[in-house]
């Protein structure tokens, strides 16, 4: 005969599974939904046209270092009317003069002049054409790929997760 202490042994550890179990669920749910969420940002104002709102999508990767956190690479697209273009904010130690590679998942590299550099990183803006905007809609990854100021290749990734819907918005 199995004695009450070890009964209520047995019951703490099955609710405790069973709260493991469902607390490991919510977790692999949350991860999911995380995973599906939109990694862009639409931001609109009217701060430079009053009567008319000016918005722009970005996103930015960044890693964690320490306390804070470091931006590694940022995107933001500005739209007016059909015409875009995307400026690409990179970190500092590049080699300026090979320029940004940009691709779209497995699709060919095509690359771009590094415009600018100043103490927040160094600049490229692409210009949208119609096949690009289009390729990003259906795209999973943009692919930009750098060299170093040591000649050591840097490929860099952001999600096209959620782009069509913030382009969408920006009409």
């Amino acid at each position: 005969m199995i004695q009450k202490p070890m009964l209520l042994a047995i019951a703490l550890a099955i609710t405790y599974l069973g709260f493991y179990g469902i607390s490991q669920a919510q977790t692999a749910t949350e991860k999911q939904a995380r995973a599906q969420q939109s990694h862009w940002i639409v931001t609109c104002s009217n701060r430079a046209i009053p009567e008319r709102l000016n918005c722009s999508m970005s996103q930015v990767v960044t890693v964690a270092n320490g306390n804070s956190r470091q931006r590694i690479v940022s995107a933001t697209i500005h739209r007016q009317d059909e015409n875009a273009e995307i400026l690409i904010t990179l970190p500092h130690g590049l080699n300026l003069l090979k320029g940004v590679g940009f691709a779209i998942d497995e699709a060919s590299s095509q690359r771009f002049d590094i415009h600018a550099a100043d103490a927040n990183g160094s600049y490229v803006r692409i210009p949208l054409t119609k096949d690009r905007v289009s390729a990003m809609k259906t795209g999973n990854i943009m692919k930009l790929s750098v060299v170093g100021s040591n000649g050591q290749n840097i490929n860099l990734q952001l999600s096209l997760n959620g782009f069509t819907q913030a382009y969408n918005l920006m009409k």
